[in-house]
């Protein structure tokens, strides 16, 4: 026998939940949200993966610099830049300036104007910084970016 009275009103049946189809949505968006982010750092890791003191070939086109102590007694470094691209470019230049434990006393942004194709000239990054006490110091290239004048 059954516990409903004959004059009772039937009770509709249970509509289906929906959390699933939420919780599947809201899946979706989680997943899609960690494939962006993981696509973001790759790109990121390789522009940062290329920092290697400018791209390699214009890193070539600086000499390795001579470090020396100018008129005014200030640190220098002088070095040799080569364009070997087949049009006139421009190029800025970082230069670090290290005692002799390695710590930087100084740094210096060059650039060169329109140096032609095929050319070499000489660039100077000059300080106002005297040189340590002990007169030892080093000076190398950090960053080389070219670009064309054309």
């Amino acid at each position: 026998m059954s516990d409903v009275a004959p004059d009772a009103e039937p009770v509709p049946p249970e509509e289906p939940a929906r959390n699933g189809c939420i919780l599947g949505m809201l899946g979706a968006v989680v997943v899609l949200a960690l494939l962006s982010f993981g696509a973001c750092v790759f790109l990121v890791v390789r522009v940062d993966d290329s920092d290697d003191g400018g791209s390699g070939s214009e890193a070539a086109d600086v000499g390795e610099p001579t470090c020396q102590v100018d008129e005014q007694g200030h640190v220098e470094a002088v070095m040799a830049v080569t364009n070997p691209t087949s049009e006139r470019s421009n190029y800025i230049i970082r230069v670090t300036f290290d005692d002799a434990e390695g710590d930087e006393i100084d740094s210096e942004t060059l650039t060169v104007d329109a140096l032609p194709a095929g050319q070499q000239t000489l660039a100077s990054a000059v300080t106002d910084t005297s040189p340590p006490a002990d007169g030892r110091f080093t000076c190398r290239v950090t960053d080389v970016e070219r670009f064309s004048d054309e």
